[in-house]
């Protein structure tokens, strides 16, 4: 499931920003160094005691999740403020019946623009938690966010701007859905922090992800063809031609859980301007549609997971576009063969 973000590798190159060295107070750098440490410092202290790290993987609940993403609101708020950037308009679009593997994936998309926004400030990523075996849980989501929540401390120590979290109640009635729409928000705007936002290259490789798990699903059909011939490039496509297109493929999905007698998410987005669609918008909505394949994927009992995606280089919304025609052939080829053929039989891990 891991997606490699746009940025190469840069594991074998020395990280400058890795450690402060703590040196005599009257040498040249010495306060700032000390100054440095003692914001590092009053940072884990700050995230130590913010009230989610109590929990134990049994008892996490959507709460704890919700919890946890607010006080990343609260630290986004201040870098925003720091760095001069803009309030998102948040799109008119909505959720329900989200499940914990819906909020897993949203999770993970935080994680990763948390991760770019440090990795462009201070040359440094967090590791990414343990992808799960099986269908992600409000702890495995949790991760996520704490993961992410330690990306955006590390910014803030290296902008000064350290600061108490004030205490947030905790809604013991929150549901996944509650947590899903929160992280939606919360993505959107850490996105107008990067320099490099999420775009095209990434929702290419979101959707190639999103084939690789209906590509495997399609080989538990004898007749089917897996990797369909890709449509016609049509050059001069917008993001919001890109999003109505994966929004095509949401519905089949939907069409594929009712065959499969499977509740699924509800995507409520008929008031949705598509001139105010954004690249990161159409990654968003690519992510949200692995996660839901994901868990069909597991529902099928198929072991083999779909093949590790790669940065494609630069694309444009046209590339995009095209790609998920693909995706668009393979399911609607995926509903008609469960139409007459019936559920795949399970088990066979492939």
């Amino acid at each position: 499931m891991n997606r490699n973000v746009w940025l190469k590798d840069t594991r074998h190159m020395k990280n400058e920003y890795s450690c402060y060295p703590m040196v005599a107070i009257g040498q040249p750098g010495g306060w700032q160094n000390v100054v440095i440490v003692a914001l590092m410092a009053l940072s884990l202290l700050f995230s130590s005691t913010i009230g989610y790290a109590t929990t134990t993987n049994d008892d996490v609940a959507p709460a704890d999740v919700l919890v946890a993403v607010q006080y990343i609101n609260q630290e986004l708020e201040r870098l925003r403020l720091y760095m001069g950037r803009p309030k998102v308009n948040t799109l008119d679009i909505r959720v329900s019946n989200a499940a914990p593997h819906n909020v897993y994936f949203q999770a993970l998309s935080l994680f990763q623009k948390a991760n770019r926004l440090s990795f462009e400030v201070i040359r440094q990523r967090q590791t990414q938690p343990e992808t799960p075996k099986g269908i992600p849980r409000p702890q495995d989501a949790l991760l996520l966010v704490k993961a992410a929540h330690q990306a955006m401390d590390n910014v803030q120590v290296e902008f000064k701007v350290v600061d108490e979290h004030p205490p947030i109640k905790r809604i013991f009635a929150a549901t996944p859905t509650d947590v899903f729409q929160t992280i939606q928000a919360t993505n959107q705007q850490i996105n107008l922090l990067l320099n490099h936002r999420f775009g095209p290259s990434d929702a290419y490789m979101a959707v190639t992800e999103a084939m690789g798990y209906i590509t495997l699903q399609l080989a538990l059909y004898p007749d089917a063809k897996p990797i369909p011939d890709p449509p016609e490039f049509v050059p001069n496509k917008m993001p919001g031609d890109v999003f109505l297109r994966l929004l095509e493929c949401a519905d089949i999905i939907q069409n594929i859980f009712t065959i499969a007698n499977l509740q699924a998410l509800q995507i409520h987005s008929d008031h949705v301007n598509k001139a105010d669609i954004t690249p990161s918008d159409v990654f968003d909505l690519a992510s949200l549609i692995v996660s839901r394949l994901d868990f069909l994927h597991k529902h099928f009992h198929i072991t083999k997971t779909p093949r590790e995606t790669f940065y494609p280089g630069r694309q444009y919304p046209a590339h995009v576009y095209q790609r998920a025609g693909i995706l668009l052939s393979q399911l609607q080829q995926l509903e008609r063969l469960m139409k007459s053929h019936g559920l795949p039989r399970q088990g066979i891990g492939r």
